[in-house]
């Protein structure tokens, strides 16, 4: 076998962040199951890091943290490593690197920092895509790099909720040989809608298959490549993964899904027949079975670093949160609506803008706003501090920041949008995530960061954001249509700058990305 292990590696894969892979989001969890956390001065180690831009994110927001990232596409890391520099980035390691060749070599342990250094490790949606070998290989190296009481996140597709798109996935292979993946991609999806229209049964054995081919239609091609184009895609019964990580010394923690964290969100029969089961593994997959898990993001620790009762209170009761975009609030009288793996749960307007109003834009801990709500006990306002993250309305705050870091990232990921970068974040040092952030948001930072000013009718900020997009060949839409009138597309740029500055700016100078 080649270097690619089975691994679908003629393209690269889309460049994202994933806010469980957060130390904040893990390490909340952590001290909701009574562990200690490291502090703000840890090393993480991400395995698998892909483009590298989420890696590079939580180091801009850590800047006493240690980073490292591998990857074995080349490509990737190339990436990363540019991006890294043109940040100023000082505190990761970005290594291309063979989980099976790093496994057996014990120089590279030192290499990438020595045996047991490690205190958080992730793994983001590779090791159901790769060799079983390879992930086998992965256990083994993060089991070594991690030191006692260290955290891995590892997430992964399962059974029973992707059993409809296994026939899809192996048409995608079998048509694999002599076609590009987006190619075979598109010769899967053609054979599989003639199958439909033909009234095949394999749409009455499996019902959501046909949902789920819809869905691919408008997803990201770079996505779809890397998820169904791997020799060996195989979702698994989250077993083999618990199982796997236990002859590593890794137990299972929790979910670094907020809402799983808590049982009571789940409708009490479900819960019962799970808290029957008296083996963790057995409870696990009785769980997915019952919410037709597809996609689990699994919390192990190397040893249960366990906080005394008080000590964990104490801990759980520092923790900081800070509001979000306050302009995402329900309209009208609605209530909070958070979907999750289990269905919708509903959370009752007033009491949830009532621990919104209790951490503010200024944020707060949770013992000083749990004083404004005293109608709640320590467990729901966990739980309901939990869903306000879930849903981006609420996210852990740190109590000290050093934005710099994160200011220079933005700026140039900012100035590499303007070039035709397809980058769609930017960071946020002060909840060591990121937000979402479209093209030509990203466009108006590059250009307010060189002078650029928004103000007067129209302005040299949106004439200059016209032309950007011009450059790239791009157009403002209007009622889903390019605006191709010159006239009409300076005053789309007008209208985006205003409302950025209006409504965005201010959000994103408050959590330090400016």
């Amino acid at each position: 076998m080649d270097w690619k292990h089975g691994y679908f590696a003629e393209s690269g894969y889309t460049y994202g962040f994933y806010p469980e892979v957060s130390p904040a989001r893990l390490g909340w969890i952590a001290s909701l199951k009574g562990l200690r956390e490291p502090g703000n001065q840890f090393r993480y180690i991400d395995m698998g890091c892909g483009q590298g831009l989420g890696l590079l994110i939580l180091a801009a927001a850590y800047p006493d943290a240690e980073f490292v990232g591998i990857d074995f596409m080349p490509e990737h890391i190339a990436h990363a490593r540019n991006l890294a520099k043109r940040a100023g980035l000082t505190n990761v390691k970005l290594i291309e690197g063979d989980f099976l060749a790093l496994n057996k070599d014990p120089a590279a342990l030192a290499d990438l920092g020595g045996a047991g250094t490690f205190d958080y490790a992730v793994a983001h949606g590779i090791t159901t895509w790769i060799a079983p070998e390879v992930r086998e290989a992965l256990f083994g190296l993060t089991a070594k790099l991690l030191g006692p009481g260290g955290l891995f996140y590892n997430s992964y597709n399962t059974y029973p909720g992707w059993l409809a798109a296994t026939p899809f996935q192996h048409l995608v292979s079998q048509l694999q040989s002599g076609n590009t993946g987006k190619g075979a991609l598109d010769g899967a999806l053609a054979i599989t809608d003639q199958l439909k229209e033909a009234g095949s049964a394999l749409f009455t054995l499996l019902p959501s298959l046909k949902d789920r081919l819809e869905g691919m239609k408008k997803q990201d091609a770079a996505y779809l490549v890397q998820e169904y184009n791997n020799q060996f895609w195989q979702p698994v019964f989250c077993a083999t993964m618990l199982k796997l990580a236990g002859q590593h010394k890794m137990a299972f923690l929790a979910s670094a899904t907020l809402p799983e964290v808590f049982e009571n969100c789940m409708p009490p029969a479900l819960q019962a027949i799970i808290k029957a089961q008296s083996d963790p593994v057995l409870a696990e997959t009785v769980r997915d079975l019952a919410i037709s898990q597809s996609f689990r993001r699994d919390i192990y620790v190397k040893g249960m670093a366990k906080a005394w009762q008080q000590e964990q209170m104490n801990g759980v009761g520092k923790t900081r949160f800070i509001a979000k975009e306050s302009t995402t609030l329900p309209e009208g009288d609605k209530d909070f609506v958070f979907n999750t793996s289990f269905g919708s749960i509903t959370g009752k307007r007033e009491p949830y803008l009532k621990v919104l109003a209790a951490f503010g834009d200024n944020g707060n801990t949770l013992a000083q706003a749990s004083a404004a709500c005293p109608e709640l006990n320590l467990p729901t306002m966990t739980q309901t501090i939990s869903l306000l993250v879930t849903g981006g309305w609420l996210s852990v705050e740190q109590p000290k920041v050093n934005a710099k870091a994160a200011h220079k990232l933005n700026i140039a990921m900012a100035e590499a949008v303007l070039d035709g970068a397809p980058y769609r974040y930017l960071a946020l040092p002060r909840t060591a995530d990121a937000a979402n952030a479209n093209d030509t948001e990203l466009m108006i930072v590059a250009l307010m960061q060189r002078g650029l000013k928004a103000d007067g009718k129209t302005n040299e900020l949106a004439v200059q954001l016209d032309a950007a997009l011009r450059r790239l060949g791009r157009a403002f839409l209007l009622d889903g249509k390019p605006v191709s009138d010159p006239a009409a597309s300076l005053e789309q740029a007008q209208i985006n700058v205003n409302k950025f500055v209006q409504t965005r700016l201010p959000f994103l100078k408050r959590l330090g990305a400016l």
